[in-house]
């Protein structure tokens, strides 16, 4: 019973944090709109209100003007003495309501040099007319005057759109002559054209889209936002009378470009200069500027001068190229040019499509590898001037005479008698003829076939990208530096005649030509000047109880520190001023911040974040619950979605819900509520002594102890004669080409299995794959009448998601997974399987731009019906499924729910009644797929009966797979195979742990039970505390590894094959797997050796990526030695987060990180962006708040990594051997002789190597970890990390000082 008690304690706790979350809270009703939704903001009344009251124990004559939370300190009277009996108490406090505070008294004070010697000899010598900041670009004027508004480029930023924003009068002042623009009104999802009459002046036109069921209300550039307002509300009031409902409306300013020069067209003035360090001056210039450098002793230049310039292909080298290229292709392929055209001998094939690997390897063995198909069809003058004089009387238009309102065929324009096509060199052949097929119907129908020629041009360029990649490779980089995105070279030189000297080096290369360096060419010359606070910052650094921080800009240097006591103030001041000397000599001024005013500053920070974080993850888990009011308990509605602070109600009823008033609202939580109830069944009939408690008898023990269960045969069951026949049946029958032999293994011995089969899947081995196939085979397996029913689920949407997306298909449809739960709380992939979304799909209510899988279908039988002899039937039946009508809707839907057989929903979902004794939402869905007659009766005629008999249906599935299994509780792993004839789990217990680690759990109990009032409740959570505390082993134990290690060896398999990570990478992770493959094996990584440093992107082995100085580096460490900070129960590492900064500044402006990063499609956003992973959500959103703008990336705690992967990821592990009480403090050697802080052993969730295990093998690519390798090297495992990172061929290891990496 032991394992018992620790299940059922589990799910105590669950209860606990459960009802933490039901806790009421305020709200003020903002706005009711027509279509039932309100919007209100959560109410955050009284958090600071409480800080200061428990400050108020250590400061009692602290006032509330003096709590400075902009910039994390409070002033308190040096004259008083702070209560320091109540230090432990108000720690306490602090760590539960998000804030920390320091008890020693602090000082800080500024040296400020008067003099500005360069600014002022660049103003007189230098720059004549100091430029006024300027923005770059229409983007960068948006970011910062719309920061909180959202847009979208298109077509290289020429055209712009930005989202839900009324324009201030400077945006049309600055960027009006480079742009038109358009206010528009867009409502979505409407199918069919609506009769709108607006009588508004500012009202333009109004279109309806057939292509993206939409209407746009175009209005004028100069209109007021009330006047938006007031045309928006006529609007809704029009589409509520005419169709009944209030479909999205958006407003979107659209900008585009009219005129192309790079900067905003105002008033012409000289080009002027700013007044930095960094000047462009000529030889000339430079000149004079160096004879008045000779009698100024405050400001020098640095002897290296910069020079750059743009650079091109030369035609001696494009000669050398095309005749390559001419050569290859006469002998190799045997074919000469049809014409080649252009300075740059632009070669065109004609009518000729060349083989995939022949292809290739021309673009292998030429510098021809910018490709691309051309189709032309040139029409018969005469047939061509006939249709001109009739064809808009047909209502056919060119593209360039498209119109809003414009009704009829528009057609390409054609280039005098010729339409043109062009196609991406990556079409297949049987792509490249449909699209020829269908575009000449088009013609066809107006021209007459025999009056139409086409001619196919495949034309080949020579690449630019691989003429740099060329010239970095022939020209010393040590000497010159090429940029490839910017085709630029440049290199420095200190004199005149070095200069020379290394333009007639570039001379000798005659594959490039450089298009500067003429007399007028100006170059970098970068200025500096001398201050005394240089000095003074080296004397004051001396000292081991300050910190110092020089900012030459404003010559100005900060001073700043804590003290043990607030006695020192008067020899901390002297020490100081003594160590500075005699700096008022030099013109130096000393501002003491807050001494000269009687208060003394002690460090203190509200964390605003991680208490918004609180607020959010509670309401979140409100999200879809019904919300009441406290005091009626009054049903209000069911909270939609979040936007913190703003919340939006459905509401049930509005006349609770006025604007302007104030209510106190609480959840009852019951989706919460109702997992935990699943869970405490689960367990339960595991345990109850009934055989028919679940579907499986033999699946009840076998869950508890998988010892139980035997195969069929003693010995090897793949030495067998049923095994040797099934792998045949199963290898000639494969869903996907990509099955490996260590998965057809697992997947043909699971086949043979009864009860239960276990599967571990390390990162990258095809779990997803593997059970697609285990799916497959199945169901082809299965020879009963009655249909056989799969369930796949996992303990997170993700990993479901991600398990049914593998079951699509581009020729059948044959497994129909329907995905069970609410569509809102899924991703694209889930929600294109959602039983929810499908029915709004067959209403022709689905509004979404993304396709569901009965898109999928439709287009299924739409590409098989080829029409070849141009049969009506066909026609009109094509035409049909492109309509997608009610009635094929209708059909396809039926059909598609009736013949459903797999079935994916979360485990804790599963299960028939809630906790208020109804049916469950997962029951609801089960019933409306596979009792739908007895679900309709219930739904259209609620009764004892009907209930009754819907009650006496039983959930049953004939194969339920568990995936991520690893990851579940005990409780969570058991439920879904309650209800299965057949179990397959699959997981793997060296990621991450089965339930909330102990130590996080023990925190958040703590935190709980320091929050909570009731003494019954304080009692309960501590001996849930003391219970976990004594059998930590067993939570932390996972449940799924002793499943796996316990079972027949016939009834388990491991994969032992990786195609996720470069090679260096899976050296990194493979020692978590030491002795867990047969014979002694390590996980192998199966990506060929010869293809993995290919650079070329499009090679699916691939995994170079050339954002590095050194391209072929894969893994590297960042050595960080700074102290963590502890925030609440999270923790924080400032010092980290700065070098992850200094990393993606450094990656993303790499030349070729824009090369690599616009490789990818627009909707490829998982291959573009940066990973940033970390052990602590507080470490997590202190980087968030420093990743450089614009820039992708995605910032997680390492819990919601597993089962994502990422080209680049970086690793900040956080914990330190040393721990500051707060950012602001200073290292103490007094105090701390070692390192200046208080020493710390605990690796915190780090402690267990699962976690880190998933952190580093979710990279592909490149795997960047920062963190104190003294630290970490304590525990064996995570020193071989290091070690290996260390010594790998391809891997790194650099110190870090706080402003750049230091080689180690």
């Amino acid at each position: 019973m032991r394992d018992f008690e620790v299940w059922k304690s589990y799910i105590d706790a669950l209860d606990i944090l459960t009802n933490q979350y039901s806790e009421p809270f305020d709200i003020k009703i903002l706005e009711t709109k027509n279509d039932s939704s309100v919007v209100c903001r959560y109410i955050d009344t009284n958090q600071k209100d409480k800080i200061f009251g428990g400050l108020l124990k250590l400061f009692p004559s602290l006032k509330k003007e003096n709590v400075n939370y902009q910039d994390n300190h409070l002033l308190y009277p040096s004259s008083e003495a702070i209560n320091n009996s109540e230090i432990e108490d108000l720690k306490s406090f602090a760590d539960s309501n998000h804030f920390e505070f320091s008890s020693k008294p602090a000082f800080s004070g500024t040296f400020k040099y008067n003099k500005t010697p360069l600014i002022d000899f660049l103003k007189e010598h230098v720059v004549k007319d100091e430029a006024q900041p300027q923005e770059k670009s229409l983007i960068h004027h948006i970011r910062r005057v719309y920061p909180s508004s959202t847009y979208k480029e298109k077509n290289n930023g020429k055209i712009v759109v930005l989202d839900e924003t009324y324009l201030q009068s400077k945006t049309l002042e600055v960027w009006g002559e480079n742009y038109s623009v358009k206010y528009l009104l867009s409502v979505k999802g409407i199918s069919t054209p609506i009769q709108i009459s607006l009588d508004f002046d500012k009202v333009i036109d109004i279109t309806h889209s057939k292509i993206r069921n939409k209407i746009n209300v175009r209005l004028h550039e100069k209109i007021s936002e009330a006047e938006i307002g007031e045309i928006r509300t006529k609007l809704i009031e029009i589409l509520n009378d005419e169709i009944g409902r209030v479909p999205e409306i958006s407003l979107n300013i659209v900008f585009t470009q009219t005129n192309f020069s790079s900067q905003p067209r105002t008033k012409k003035v000289p080009v002027k200069q700013k007044l930095g360090k960094t000047q462009f001056l000529t030889l000339d210039e430079l000149e004079n500027i160096d004879s008045v450098l000779e009698s100024n002793q405050d400001v020098f230049r640095d002897e290296n001068l910069g020079a750059i310039s743009k650079i091109d292909v030369s035609e001696s080298f494009i000669n050398k190229q095309f005749d390559i290229a001419v050569k290859y292709l006469k002998e190799h392929i045997g074919l000469d040019p049809y014409k080649v055209e252009g300075f740059f001998k632009q070669i065109h094939l004609k009518d000729v499509f060349l083989k995939k690997e022949v292809f290739e390897a021309f673009q292998e063995n030429t510098f021809y590898s910018n490709s691309f198909h051309l189709v032309s069809y040139t029409i018969t003058p005469y047939e061509f001037d006939k249709f001109e004089q009739i064809r808009k009387q047909r209502k056919i238009y060119y593209k360039s005479e498209d119109r809003p309102n414009l009704e009829g065929v528009i057609l390409p324009n054609p280039d005098n008698n010729i339409f043109i096509q062009t196609f991406s060199a990556s079409i297949s052949l049987s792509d490249l003829q449909f699209e020829i097929f269908f575009f000449l119907n088009t013609l066809k129908r107006y021209f007459g076939k025999e009056h139409i020629q086409i001619v196919h041009e495949h034309i080949f360029r020579i690449d630019k990208q691989r003429f740099f990649e060329h010239i970095k490779e022939v020209i010393p980089y040590e000497e010159f530096q090429i940029s490839s995105d910017a085709e630029t070279i440049s290199f420095d030189f200190k004199t005149k005649e070095e200069l020379d000297e290394k333009l007639q080096k570039l001379d000798t290369y005659d594959s490039l030509i450089y298009l500067g360096f003429r007399d007028n060419h100006k170059y970098k010359v970068t200025f500096t000047n001398i201050t005394p606070l240089i000095q003074v910052k080296e004397k004051l650094d001396k000292l081991n109880f300050t910190k110092t921080i020089l900012n030459e800009s404003v010559n100005q240097l900060k001073v700043y520190g804590l003290m043990s006591d607030i006695s020192l103030l008067p020899i901390v001041r002297a020490n100081i001023e003594n160590a500075a000397g005699n700096f008022t000599q030099d013109s130096i001024q000393l501002n003491w911040d807050t001494f000269d005013k009687g208060l003394i500053k002690y460090y203190f920070q509200f964390d605003e974040e991680s208490y918004k974080e609180e607020v959010y993850k509670k309401l979140n888990n409100l999200r879809g619950e019904p919300l009441t009011l406290v005091d009626s308990k009054d049903a209000l509605g069911v909270l939609k979605s979040i936007s913190y602070p703003n919340l939006t109600i459905l509401a049930e009823e509005k006349s609770l819900l006025e604007e302007g008033s104030y209510l106190t609202v609480k959840s009852a939580l019951k989706g919460e509520k109702d997992k935990v109830k699943r869970l405490r069944d689960a367990v339960e009939k595991i345990y109850s002594d009934s055989g028919n408690s679940i579907c499986n008898k033999n699946l009840k023990q076998a869950l508890i102890d998988s010892s139980s269960l035997e195969s069929f045969i003693d010995g090897d069951i793949t030495r067998t004669k049923e095994y040797q026949e099934l792998y045949q049946k199963v290898n000639g029958d494969l869903l996907s080409p990509y099955v490996n032999e260590r998965q057809k293994e697992a997947i043909v011995k699971c086949l043979l299995s009864d009860d239960l089969f276990i599967v571990q899947g390390p990162p990258g081995t095809g779990k997803s794959t593997a059970i697609a196939e285990l799916i497959w085979q199945h169901l082809a397996h299965d020879e009963s009448d009655t249909g056989y029913r799969i369930l796949v689920t996992s303990e997170t949407n993700l990993a479901v998601d991600n398990a049914l997306d593998k079951l699509r298909s581009k020729s059948h449809l044959l497994m129909k997974p329907i995905r069970f739960g609410s569509e809102e709380k899924l991703d694209d992939e889930g929600r294109r399987f959602s039983l929810e979304a499908i029915n709004y799909w067959k209403n022709d209510e689905w509004e979404a731009d993304s396709s569901l899988i009965l898109d999928d279908w439709v287009d299924i039988v739409n590409k098989r019906c080829t029409n070849q002899s141009n049969d009506t039937f066909i026609t009109l039946w094509k035409e049909h499924l492109e309509e997608k009508g009610k009635d094929l809707r209708d059909n396809f839907y039926s059909s598609y729910v009736k013949n459903c057989n797999v079935i994916g929903a979360t485990c804790s979902s599963i299960g028939k009644i809630n906790s208020e004794g109804k049916f469950t939402r997962f029951f609801q869905d089960y019933s409306n797929v596979f009792y739908p007659k007895d679900f309709e009766r219930f739904k259209s005629s609620p009764s004892r009966s009907s209930a009754t008999n819907l009650k006496n249906k039983e959930i049953e599935f004939d194969l339920a797979i568990q995936d991520e299994a690893s990851k579940a509780s005990p409780p969570e792993l058991a439920l879904p195979f309650t209800f299965g004839k057949k179990a397959v789990i699959i997981g793997d217990h060296r990621q991450l742990p089965p339930m909330v680690d102990t130590n996080e759990f023990i925190e958040s109990l703590v935190y709980l039970k320091n929050k909570s009032k009731d003494d019954k409740q304080v009692k309960k959570i501590a001996e849930l505390i003391r219970f976990i505390k004594q059998h930590r082993e067993s939570f932390e134990h996972s449940h799924f590894e002793k499943l796996f290690t316990n079972i027949d060896t016939n009834l388990k398999s491991t994969f032992d094959t990786q195609y996720r990570m470069h090679p260096a990478i899976n050296e990194t992770i493979k020692q978590f797997y030491k002795g867990d493959f047969e014979n002694g094996k390590d996980l192998e990584c199966g990506l060929p050796l010869d293809s993995v440093d290919d650079p070329n992107l499009n090679n699916p082995m691939s995994r170079y990526h050339g954002i590095t100085k050194k391209k072929d580096t894969h893994v590297m460490w960042f050595d960080v030695q700074t102290p963590e900070v502890k925030k609440g129960t999270s923790r924080i590492n400032p010092g980290e987060v700065k070098a992850i900064e200094w990393i993606i500044n450094t990656i993303t402006s790499n030349e070729n990180y824009s090369t690599f990063i616009t490789h990818w499609k627009e909707n490829e956003k998982d291959q573009k962006e940066l990973g940033v992973i970390t052990f602590y959500g507080a470490q997590a959103g202190l980087i968030k708040k420093n990743v450089p703008e614009g820039i992708d990336v995605r910032v997680s705690p390492v819990d919601r990594f597993q089962g994502m992967e990422r080209n680049i990821v970086i690793v900040s592990l956080v914990r330190s051997n040393n721990i500051a009480e707060s950012e602001n403090e200073i290292a103490d050697f007094e105090m701390y002789p070692k390192n200046g802080y208080a020493q710390n052993e605990s690796l915190g969730f780090a402690e267990s190597p699962n976690r880190l295990n998933v952190a580093l093998s979710r990279a592909k690519r490149l795997l960047i970890v920062v963190g104190n390798s003294n630290h970490f090297s304590k525990k064996e495992i995570y020193k071989n990390v290091f070690e290996t990172i260390k010594n790998h061929p391809q891997g790194e290891v650099w110190g870090f000082d706080g402003q750049k990496p230091i080689k180690i």
